[in-house]
């Protein structure tokens, strides 16, 4: 029984493609970490749960395989206006073409999570990696 759900299992993954994944937890330098980055087009867009009439920004500060550095921060000229958690305004980066390969994606110098290009430059349209569950 054990095998076949290992078997079922590697199937799902296999069949689940590049669609997900796990962002590395925050530095303890981080002033900013995102919720969730997900692949749209040619950008990849970024999230955060938290934030008070926030906008995130992000700009592409350098890439060179096979690492993709990334500016992502709050927008400073826009006033936070609550007291508690709402989504933030997410940010749009626009991306360079990338040779095929693994890349790993660095905000504010700190690894979060791996980018697989394809063939073209091709990305994974529609992937996403989220910050991992606390378990409680």
């Amino acid at each position: 029984m054990t095998a076949r759900l290992a078997a079922a299992t590697s199937l799902l993954a296999l069949s689940a493609g590049p669609r997900a994944g796990v962002l590395r937890p925050a530095p303890a330098s981080a002033s900013f970490w995102p919720t969730r980055v997900c692949v749209s087009e040619q950008r990849l867009v970024i999230e955060n749960d938290c934030g008070c009439n926030d906008a995130i920004l992000c700009r592409v500060v350098g890439a060179r395989a096979p690492a993709l550095r990334l500016d992502v921060r709050r927008d400073p000229h826009r006033p936070r206006r609550c007291d508690d958690c709402f989504p933030m305004v997410p940010g749009r980066c626009d991306l360079p073409p990338l040779a095929p390969g693994r890349w790993t994606v660095e905000l504010g110098g700190a690894a979060a999570f791996d980018l697989d290009v394809g063939d073209g430059g091709a990305l994974p349209d529609g992937a996403c990696w989220t910050q991992a569950r606390s378990r409680r």
